[in-house]
């Protein structure tokens, strides 16, 4: 079964652990084309993939999404409320070894998949950027992966 990743023309930018009190909780890569820099990052396709290593169920991913919006953005609003309800028809609970692939379409759309197979999509343009700046933000909780997915396309000053 082909994976996702072989459906794009994107190059890996970086990838990072995400632990928590020392345990793994998964590990992520982030793909974009080749010429992205963070200015430009939605110009074009990007990609995010979570390889889990711990079960975890719908509502506590649910959960960490919205806190980190709150920390991020807190002026989401109703789009956050809407999001949060088309997420919890789409993030499955995760299994260790499962998956979990987040595609931002430069045309707007974010396509789900789990292990490599569709499972949903939030068509709002606004969505893609504002749910990878859980882990792509300055302001993120997770400083340490964003530093490691964004490698080079980092900048001292991005947002």
């Amino acid at each position: 079964m082909p994976s996702v990743l072989n459906k794009t023309n994107l190059i890996k930018a970086g990838e990072g652990k995400l632990t928590w009190f020392g345990l793994s909780i998964y590990n992520a890569s982030l793909w974009t084309s080749e010429n992205a820099i963070y200015a430009n990052l939605y110009d074009s396709d990007v990609l995010l993939i979570a390889d889990y290593d711990r079960n975890i169920s719908n509502q506590r991913i649910l959960n960490s999404i919205s806190e980190e919006w709150k920390r991020i953005n807190s002026q989401l609003g109703l789009n956050e409320q809407l999001w949060m309800s088309e997420l919890d028809t789409i993030i499955p609970n995760i299994l260790s070894g499962d998956k979990l692939s987040s595609f931002v379409r430069a045309n707007g759309s974010t396509k789900f998949y789990l292990n490599d197979q569709y499972i949903g999509e939030i068509q709002d343009p606004k969505f893609g950027p504002a749910f990878l700046s859980i882990w792509l933000n300055k302001k993120t909780s997770k400083k340490r992966l964003r530093k490691d997915l964004l490698g080079d396309l980092i900048q001292d000053d991005a947002p």
